[in-house]
Parts: C-alpha cells; structure tokens; sequence
C-alpha cells in the first residue's frame, strides 16, 4: 500500500478520534437543519461537515457516504443530485475533472466519459464536436488531431462520405474538392493526385477509372481527351498518337 496513503488514512483517523474527542456537535443547530436522524447527522459533522444545512442537502439527494459526498461537495459540485448521478457514472475517482465536464454543459456523464477515455482534454472543445453531430468520441479526436480542428463540420461531411483517413481526406479538400462523395468516388479509382483528378471531374468526366486511363495515356488537356473520346476513340493511346499526328 502507498505509504502517503497511509500517513494521510492515520492523519484522519486522528483528528476523527480528537474531534470525537471534543464533540463540540451542536445537535440542536443540525436538527434545525432538518436531520431527523441525530446519529446519522453526527456522523456527517465526524466527516468534517461543518454546515448542516448543506449536509442535509447532500443526504437528501442519496449520498451515504459523507466522506465520499465532502470530496465531491469540495471539488466545486454545486447540485447534489446531479454530483451523484456522475459518481456513480465511473467518475468516482476525480471529482474535481467530474466537474469541470459537467460545467461544459456534458449532461450525460457516461457519454462524457467515453469522450475522455477517448483522449479529450478540453470538454468544451470536445463538447463542440459532439454537438456538431459526431457519434464516436475516438474517431473525432482522430479528426481533431489533424488540421480539421479548425472546422468540425467539414470533417463530419467528409466523414460521413465514408472517408476514414482523414488526413487523405484533408488532402482532397485542400485540393478544391467541394462534394467529399464525388472526391470518394475519384479516390476509390485510384487518382494519386486530386489536384489532377479535379481537373478531369471539372472538365467533364464522369467516370474516374476511364478518365484516369486517358490520364495515363499521356494526355494533358482533360477537355480535348473528352472530345477525342466522343468522337468514337476508345483506345487513348491510338486517340493520342492521332491527336499529335494531326489526324481527324
């Protein structure tokens, strides 16, 4: 066991016994608080409550353990109720963190806590990611930690385009790519370059696979290698050698 532990366990067993020891308890002022139960309100002042108006409120609410209910009361928790729900949410262990997610408007703690296992600091920057629609706190924070940071609601469109790298996904929309189903759709055909690939979708090819042949082909224009195609020419390499020979 850790040492500081138990100095700090012995410590408060003390002042415990020296505050039993004293038993200044004003049982009347904790009665007037509204304790019917004078041994259990004693109990809460042994936990170092000092005022039984709060105590009461914190009892009321569920808490049992008036310890337990004193760390989480002096992390900053201003609703009782709402401290418990959170606590008993697998938050028990840092009340303090607890409560700064609960005051960045998280309202369910569960949900919160998989958004912190998932790797956010900041809940309110996580708290904008939420909203903005994302389900999956893991695979937001794999988006946040590219350059998309900057704009949630790009990368969620992305995302839901069925994009999974989005640094690819960065890429393609840093290239000019404005509709990430189309970009999908030419990435899926295997264009290395999207800057190249948009150029082609601009200029009229539909399919991403036949335009990349062309491509390949060695032709530059996208716009004259359309026209040699509607001219019958299945062949680029034939259409091209046509092209530059000055045929048709």
């Amino acid at each position: 066991m850790n040492r500081t532990k138990i100095a700090k366990d012995l410590l408060r067993i003390a002042e415990g016994l020296l505050r039993t020891a004293e038993d200044d308890f004003d049982e009347q002022a904790w009665s007037d608080a509204g304790w019917e139960d004078i041994e259990e309100a004693r109990a809460w002042w042994k936990a170092y409550w000092d005022d039984p108006k709060e105590a009461i409120a914190w009892y009321n609410d569920g808490w049992g353990d008036p310890e337990e209910a004193l760390a989480w009361y002096q992390a900053g928790w201003g609703d009782p109720y709402d401290a418990l729900d959170w606590y008993k949410a697998g938050w028990r262990k840092d009340p303090r963190k607890a409560c700064i997610w609960w005051k960045a408007d998280w309202d369910d703690p569960e949900e919160a806590l998989t958004w912190l296992d998932a790797g956010w600091e900041n809940p309110e920057t996580a708290y904008i990611w939420k909203e903005a629609g994302w389900d999956s706190g893991f695979e937001a924070r794999e988006w946040y930690e590219t350059p998309w940071r900057e704009d949630v609601e790009s990368a969620l469109y992305w995302y839901r385009a069925a994009w999974k790298n989005p640094r690819e996904a960065l890429e393609w929309y840093d290239s000019g790519w404005e509709d990430p189903d189309d970009a999908f759709y030419w990435w899926k055909a295997y264009w290395e370059k999207p800057e190249e690939a948009l150029r082609w979708y601009n200029a009229g090819w539909e399919r991403p696979k036949e335009a990349l042949a062309w491509y390949k082909a060695g032709w530059q224009d996208p716009e004259e290698a359309l026209d040699w195609k509607g001219k019958g020419f299945n062949d680029p390499k034939e259409a091209l050698k046509s092209f530059e020979g000055g045929s048709v």
